[in-house]
C-alpha cells in the first residue's frame, strides 16, 4: 500500500503570476492552500482591484518593455 507522504501545514506552496489582472488565478491558487509571492501587471485599475481580491503584493509593471524589468 502506497502512502502520500504528508506536507508539514505551515509550508504552503508558492507562486508568482505574470499579467495578473483583477487576480482571479492568484485567488483561485489561494484558496487552494497555495501562498502569491508576487504578482505583475501594467493597468493600474486592474492592480487596485487584485489587491482587493487577494492577500498578495502586486507591482505595476509593464514586463514586455525591457527597461522595466531591469
Amino acid at each position: 500500500m502506497m502512502v502520500a507522504p504528508k506536507r508539514r501545514m505551515d509550508s504552503k506552496l508558492q507562486i508568482a503570476s505574470i499579467f495578473s489582472g483583477c487576480g482571479g488565478f492568484d485567488f483561485g491558487f489561494q484558496q487552494e492552500g497555495f501562498k502569491s509571492i508576487a504578482a505583475f501587471d501594467n493597468d493600474e485599475d486592474a492592480a487596485e482591484t487584485f489587491r482587493h481580491n487577494v492577500d498578495a503584493s502586486m507591482e505595476v509593471r509593464d514586463l514586455l518593455d525591457r527597461k522595466s524589468v531591469v
